[in-house]
């Protein structure tokens, strides 16, 4: 099965991340009372990104609600498969002090969402009383150490069997001052911030040849490369070179049923900024891409109806 990585905080209003006793599928600790949210927490995320994974829009008590630590064990003891070896879509875990007490420390746990050509791996995750989302690079080298007191004890499998993309190649000419063309790209504010504080369409340079976990900077003038204070912001070199080659549309026709999750929402084919995100089943209002987008309706029987657009989306950020 095709991998989609998670780099964005999951919507509100994801059932994966909240309880059940609140409709949602989690079956952690509640967090927000109102919402049932089960975010902040290592726990809860982990455990709504595999019931992501999975798919099945429901419960599965095989999945752990216990401390982070205890995670390894609990998931052998319920038939899971277990290695030390990194996969798209396994849990990582990491205990403290010892196992099964939680007066040395709980651990942590995060969920692997790309597996690089060297054994490194970026994974997401949330933090108990911190950030509800945010994202780590983690050497092989290292043992994919987390922190001093945090020890590695290694992968919780996901049911499902991913197909391991194949990574984007570091381009044949990195230089200061190469000029560049962006799509609607994620801007960052370092090389390690998430999410995006926004995006850019355009031509931009890049502002050094440094590549720092997976990103370089870039500027808007190419009489401002390499001067201080003049960086544009932070942007995935992946992202620069899968725009420089032509991307094929997907398969499109006129009331085609899709799925969003958290998906930038246009009010037209050619708007810079996103207005809303949406999240659940829509349909194709017509077959016709414009600047890489298309339009969507909330209905089967409003496609093709003058007024029922319910707004426009990157055909790249369908799922079909």
């Amino acid at each position: 099965m095709k991998f989609t990585p998670r780099l964005t905080e999951p919507a509100a209003d994801n059932k994966n991340y909240i309880h059940y006793t609140h409709g949602g599928y989690n079956t952690a600790i509640v967090i927000d009372k109102d919402t049932g949210s089960v975010l902040p927490n290592c726990v809860g995320y982990a455990q709504g990104r595999l019931l992501e994974l999975i798919g099945k829009n429901k419960v599965d008590w095989k999945l752990p609600a216990c401390n982070a630590e205890d995670w390894f064990d609990a998931a052998k003891a319920n038939g899971m498969k277990v290695g030390q070896t990194a996969k798209l879509g396994a849990v990582i875990v990491w205990y403290a002090g010892s196992t099964h007490n939680s007066l040395d420390g709980t651990g942590h746990i995060a969920v692997v969402e790309e597996v690089k050509a060297n054994g490194d791996i970026v994974v997401s995750q949330s933090a108990y009383g911190g950030a509800k989302f945010y994202t780590t690079l983690l050497t092989k080298e290292s043992g994919y150490k987390y922190a001093d007191d945090r020890i590695f004890e290694g992968f919780i499998y996901c049911p499902v069997e991913f197909e391991q993309a194949a990574e984007t190649p570091t381009p044949d000419v990195i230089e200061a001052g190469k000029k560049i063309t962006l799509d609607n790209t994620d801007c960052y504010t370092s090389e390690t911030s998430t999410p995006s504080y926004s995006r850019k369409t355009g031509t931009y340079y890049l502002w050094d040849d440094v590549v720092k976990n997976g990103r370089i900077r870039i500027t808007n003038a190419p009489e401002r490369t390499g001067v201080a204070g003049q960086v544009t912001c932070w942007v995935n070199v992946k992202d620069i070179f899968e725009q420089a080659a032509e991307t094929p549309t997907p398969d499109v026709e006129t009331g085609k049923k899709i799925t969003l999750d958290n998906t930038d929402c246009y009010t037209s084919e050619t708007s810079k900024s996103s207005y809303a995100k949406k999240t659940g089943t829509y349909y194709l209002w017509d077959d016709a891409v414009k600047n890489g987008r298309i339009r969507i309706t909330n209905a089967p029987e409003r496609t093709g109806v003058a007024g029922q657009v319910t707004c426009w989306v990157n055909v790249k950020d369908i799922h079909q």
